[in-house]
């Protein structure tokens, strides 16, 4: 399954955490993420674009989560928009402008770059509201960060308690281990 929108633009979601699809899916019900759109567990990264430079990788210590969780190289979050044919329409990634800029790529820096001031590294993301827009005009899509704190809310699940229940989605690099280890 895969969200498919009126423009006919499809949209999955790859991560390279361990245990397959659906325990990846289970792992994140558990954690009140529903998404509306495939997930794929690529522990392999057999379905990463060539492209030199555009992933930024690292050792994830995901047994200290307990569970099903096994440790696993981590690709930081990135964005791969790819036409009907194939071709590469857009990337982002921490490794894209404007964040190619910010030093060091560790998930607590702080962004000052692109309009982007305040937030941390780990909390800039691509804007899922503009991500279509952006697709269907030909343009990057723009970004858009969350504060540390509000990141920090989520993770403890303030938000649950406030609003009675909370969504998440991500455009790709599902895997949120490395906001457990913010706290």
């Amino acid at each position: 399954m895969c969200i498919r929108d009126r423009s006919g633009i499809a949209l999955h979601a790859i991560t390279s955490e361990t245990g397959g699809d659906a325990e990846v899916i289970k792992r994140l019900g558990e954690r009140s993420t529903v998404l509306d759109f495939q997930v794929l567990s690529d522990p392999d990264q057999e379905l990463l674009l060539p492209e030199e430079g555009l992933y930024l990788k690292r050792t994830m210590d995901a047994t200290k989560y307990g569970g099903s969780y096994t440790d696993y190289t981590m690709i930081q979050p990135a964005l791969v928009v790819l036409r009907k044919d194939g071709t590469v329409q857009q990337t982002w990634s921490w490794n894209t402008a404007p964040l190619d800029r910010v030093h060091p790529k560790t998930e607590m820096t702080p962004v000052r770059v692109g309009g982007i001031h305040g937030e941390i590294l780990v909390g800039v993301r691509p804007m899922s509201a503009d991500l279509g827009p952006s697709i269907l005009e030909d343009r990057d899509v723009k970004l858009a960060g969350k504060p540390k704190l509000t990141l920090m809310i989520e993770m403890i699940g303030l938000p649950k308690l406030i609003c009675g229940g909370a969504v998440a989605a991500a455009v790709v690099g599902v895997g949120v281990g490395y906001l457990r280890s913010l706290l």
